[in-house]
């Protein structure tokens, strides 16, 4: 190829126009009109043109240390060990990173005088060469266009070695864009030849991807083709991977610099499944800037669960059941009674429990409660029969068992009642009310609410005003179902209480 300096001269309608002064007018032809002139002409430009001048142009920047930390990113700089087999969109993508206009002026001068050396050595037609510089003495006062969208609109005019693509054979295309690259970029290196890579294959677009495959293979029968139809999109993959078919729903980086290889018009016809996994390592970083910082990966680290210490069991603490105080109604009361009755030493892990118990689970709140009012009956209980042993013994009518009687009677008394009574003459019936008992318990409880903090046994620790309320209300609605059997419960002989 002719090679043209700005000092060089070439002859337009017999003149001599210098070319420093041709080309100067040029680059602010539009990309439109530059692309309509050279489909006019029928002139396609080889790749290799523009890749030569963009290395030419970047390389002082590219290796100049300071300019590349002052402008690109760590990203970019890292992706700057493969510059040397960068492809052509990765050039004219970088070019605009260093925000250079001189750099974008020196790119568009350096095009220009290139390609008008390629037009002087395909020996172009004077009446064509005069028609470009028509054209550059129209638009020599245009306005600054932007250098991105003009390198996007003639691309249509620059075309490939044979088996290359992008301007890079195949065997280095895929590690390049691999290592280098984004996915993003690689996309509209598809769409720059034509090749539309689907963000998420559709199910149809699965199935003919596999069809065609298989069709490409000649394996593709009827029956083959039916069944293939009638799977689902999970199957269909599951087709695929058996079948090694690259086709899947989700594309990875691979997948898209094959599916780009494999359907692009200039690679497709000698296209193959790369049988070997290295391909996409075959070539390494050239270190040609230092230091080049790789991003960080961000690792998917688990996070460590905090460790529930249960809380240990204190032997030695640990209540006696009240077992032989009462035969009727024991068997559920010492069960409840056998899982609650640890008490809890270590705060921490007692909150830990407290919260489990009292503020998730109401079933294990109404247990706690019926446990409390269990325990005060049997306590209850053990005062009454004590009493009867001392009345036996001579205590007077005021005695405590006469008011534990009197309490006993709260619920069944009625005018049958009355005559089978053998309390003593003296003692004073109450025909208390099932209404009057439950307002004393509710002032009882109403008291107990004001302390601070609230008692709460078998367990033997403290709960909130708040969770206080919440058992008052659960004992409540329990206590008519508890009446009844209390009121059924006998005193028990003297002989099985033990003497304190």
């Amino acid at each position: 190829m002719t090679t043209l300096s700005k000092a060089s001269f070439v002859l337009i309608d017999s003149q001599e126009i210098n070319i420093g002064e041709f080309v100067e007018k040029l680059v602010n032809l539009p990309a439109d009109a530059t692309v309509d002139f050279f489909k006019e002409i029928g002139l396609m430009i080889p790749r290799e043109i523009r890749i030569s001048v963009l290395r030419t142009v970047l390389n002082p920047s590219v290796k100049n240390k300071m300019i590349v930390e002052d402008n690109l990113s760590d990203e970019v700089q890292y992706r700057l060990g493969w510059y040397d087999n960068f492809s052509e969109t990765q050039l004219v993508n970088l070019l605009p990173l260093f925000n250079d206009d001189d750099l974008i002026n020196r790119y568009l001068d350096e095009l220009w005088l290139n390609l008008l050396s390629y037009i002087v050595s395909k020996k172009v037609s004077e009446s064509d060469t005069i028609k470009l510089f028509e054209l550059s003495q129209k638009y020599q006062y245009e306005p600054f266009f932007d250098v991105m969208d003009f390198n996007k609109k003639i691309d249509v005019l620059f075309y490939d070695n044979p088996d290359e693509i992008d301007g890079l054979s195949v065997d280095v295309f895929r590690p390049v864009l691999f290592k280098s690259s984004t996915t993003v970029e690689i996309r509209d290196i598809g769409e720059k030849y034509g090749v539309k890579v689907p963000r998420r294959i559709k199910k149809q677009e699965l199935v003919e991807i596999i069809k065609q495959e298989l069709n490409d293979r000649n394996q593709l029968t009827p029956a083959e083709e039916t069944k293939i139809d009638k799977m689902s999109v999970i199957p269909l993959q599951r087709y695929a991977i058996d079948h090694d078919i690259k086709a899947s729903i989700e594309l990875k980086k691979e997948e898209i610099i094959e599916y780009i290889i494999k359907n692009a018009k200039e690679t497709k016809e000698k296209y193959f499944v790369p049988t070997n996994p290295g391909v996409y390592e075959s070539i390494q970083s050239s270190n040609s800037i230092e230091p080049l910082i790789e991003p960080e990966e961000v690792l998917d680290i688990p996070v460590e669960e905090p460790l529930v210490v249960e809380p240990e069991e204190d032997k030695e603490a640990q209540l006696e059941e009240p077992t032989n105080l009462v035969e009727e109604d024991t068997d559920e009361i010492d069960a409840l009674l056998e899982e609650a009755l640890t008490p809890i030493s270590d705060k921490e892990e007692f909150a830990e429990l407290e919260e489990k118990l009292l503020g998730s689970d109401a079933e294990l709140l109404e247990k706690i409660v019926d446990l409390e009012i269990e325990n005060r009956k049997l306590k209850d209980l053990l005062k009454e029969s004590k009493s009867m042993a001392h009345k036996e013994e001579g205590e007077t009518p005021n005695s405590s068992a006469h008011q534990v009687h009197e309490h006993h009677h709260y619920y069944h008394y009625n005018e049958e009642d009355m005559h089978e009574c053998h309390c003593h003459e003296d003692h004073d019936h109450d025909h208390h009310h099932p209404h009057e008992h439950d307002e004393q318990i509710d002032s009882h409880l109403a008291d107990l609410s004001d302390q601070e903090p609230v008692i709460l046994y078998p367990f033997k620790t403290t709960v909130t005003q708040k969770q206080f309320s919440q058992i008052k209300e659960i004992e409540a609605k329990n206590i008519k179902n508890r009446k009844r059997k209390l009121s059924k419960l006998e005193p028990v002989p003297v002989s099985f209480i033990d003497s304190e």
